[in-house]
């Protein structure tokens, strides 16, 4: 690797507030905090053994950054687009407490789909 990619992997990335880095060790325990939170809300929807194997590969933090570097943000919002006719992604968005932001909706349907925007405030800022 160059030494100007190196950098370029390496560095904090600002843009405002949000600021996106390369994930250390040191960081997985709150990594793993934030899985946690965002699985909860899920233990009983599914089979006790499908969830716990679902969420051990999701906290096998070593293992997914065995294949590409890990990334942290931190932000006071959150951001994702999502398409109209993603009606069960769209009620999960909601359960975790996004909102729909028409602001920043897409101007033109792609392929006659609505594409939607929703916000969530955010209350952790996992990167220092």
């Amino acid at each position: 690797m160059s030494a100007r990619s190196e950098s370029a992997t390496t560095a904090a990335h600002r843009n405002g507030s949000l600021v996106v880095r390369s994930a250390e060790p040191a960081d997985h325990e709150a990594i793993g905090g934030v899985v946690l939170g965002a699985y909860a809300r899920y233990a009983g929807q599914l089979v006790p053994e499908v969830f716990s194997r679902c969420l051990d590969d999701a906290l096998d933090l070593g293992t997914h950054a065995s294949y590409g570097r890990l990334l942290v943000a931190g932000a006071p919002v959150l951001a994702i687009r999502t398409a109209s006719i993603m009606t069960e992604a769209i009620a999960g968005y909601e359960r975790l407490g996004y909102r729909r932001s028409p602001e920043f909706d897409g101007a033109e349907p792609v392929n006659s789909v609505a594409h939607l925007r929703y916000v969530a405030q955010m209350y952790m800022n996992l990167a220092r």
